[in-house]
């Protein structure tokens, strides 16, 4: 049985970004890109693309508060990992120089063929084309992490399963629909999936989507610790109503795919900015086909457990999964369009709902403890939110 290292390679380890973090002050102000020589030089020593040293140098640079020039400073996805290291070796740099040149001499000691490492291994591609970079995160069943497209340098997100999860068949199950829901559809709201291995790999399998700039859990986190007032609602409307309308689109969109797909797991925490801007609907690991599909019966799962987040899942689902229909993802859009527009909290509530007026009754509507007195579709309860917004103020 292959290892999870073995099929997608390597996370970078501290000693890699010390490496090439001792290597960006030391060419700090020379011309970079995939064929400058001191990158092809820490490619061939590191065993990793030269795309990948670049984009680690395009890390550092993004974080670097001595670099003003707005053309090089760019845009960069960088871990809190690789955020503590820059702090912590940036302020120590005589011993950055004397680790780091250290830790060289040890990668050219291990390239050296010997008896007993005749050919020196480097570090797999995944998918003939991705290098893997950095954890970034866990859902339910995988692990997501970063990774770098070694043809463009566009960098994406790898999922894999969890390696606790490869002998619960359930998980396996689930981590498997997740792969075949996000290829069964396609939208500009929707985490798009670019390649998977669940075809040819059963040990780990994995796809490869989108990156995320961050999620709404931390978006509302960050809004509302740089407002001074820490006062609800935490966004200005118009933010409130781009992210409310894209995730509203993004379930209708599944509700009416064929076969259709109900998610069971919408919040914030599953809820993405991507890199242009678009709030996305991601983790469809709790994600289920309607009958009468036949894909809703390919996979067994256990359906007396209750799954779901917090007060957005619906009370149907908390007793079983099986449940779960089409007014479960309603009443979590309920929950969410209160996280962004209520003036109530910090404690989720219905009574004062603290929404505007002309929101109330729909909120209360798509939560409503009866599946029955819930909205019969995303687009029903759309309409009515659309036409509420229009008359709700600006605030900035």
């Amino acid at each position: 049985m292959s290892t999870a290292s073995e099929i997608y390679g390597k996370m970078w380890s501290e000693k890699e970004y010390i490496i090439v973090l001792q290597s960006y002050y030391q060419y700090k102000e020379s011309p970079q890109h995939a064929d400058t020589p001191f990158i092809r030089e820490l490619s061939d020593l590191l065993g990793r693309t030269p795309h990948s040293i670049l984009y680690r140098l395009q890390n550092f640079t993004s974080i670097d508060p001595s670099v003003v020039d707005p053309k090089r400073k760019g845009k960069a996805h960088i871990t809190e990992f690789g955020r503590r290291i820059f702090k912590k070796w940036s302020d120590n740099r005589e011993i950055l120089n004397e680790t780091a040149n250290a830790f060289l001499r040890d990668e050219k000691l291990k390239l050296e063929p010997d008896l007993f490492n005749p050919n020196p291994i480097r570090i797999p591609i995944t998918f003939n084309n991705y290098e893997l970079l950095d954890e970034i995160g866990k859902g339910n069943f995988g692990i997501v992490c970063s990774c770098l497209n070694t043809k463009t340098g566009k960098v994406y997100a790898l999922k894999v399963i969890d390696s606790s999860k490869i002998y619960d068949k359930d998980c396996v199950s689930r981590f498997s629909r997740e792969i075949k829901a996000l290829k069964s559809v396609e939208h500009p709201n929707i985490i798009q999936i670019h390649e998977d291995n669940l075809d040819t790999q059963r040990d780990y399998p994995g796809f490869v989507m989108d990156l995320a700039d961050t999620d709404l859990s931390s978006f509302l986190g960050d809004s509302k610790n740089s407002n001074k007032t820490s006062q609800r609602p935490i966004l200005d409307t118009n933010t409130a109503k781009n992210i409310l309308m894209s995730i509203l689109n993004a379930v209708q969109t599944l509700h009416e795919s064929s076969p259709p797909i109900i998610h069971r797991d919408i919040n914030p925490n599953n809820i993405l900015r991507k890199f242009d801007g678009e709030w996305a609907l991601a983790d469809f690991s709790l994600a289920k086909f309607l009958p009468p599909s036949p894909t809703s019966t390919t996979f067994a799962t256990k359906t007396h457990i209750g799954m779901g987040t917090g007060h957005y899942t619906a009370p149907e689902q908390y007793t079983s999964l099986k449940n779960a229909d089409v007014s479960s993802d309603i009443y979590s859009l309920g929950w969410l369009m209160w996280e962004l527009f209520s003036s109530e909290g910090p404690f989720p509530r219905t009574d004062p709902s603290g929404l505007p007026k002309s929101l109330e009754d729909i909120f209360l509507k798509a939560v409503s403890y009866k599946k029955k007195d819930r909205y019969s579709s995303v687009i029903k309860m759309r309409n009515e939110i659309t036409a509420a917004l229009s008359t709700i103020k600006t605030n900035m």
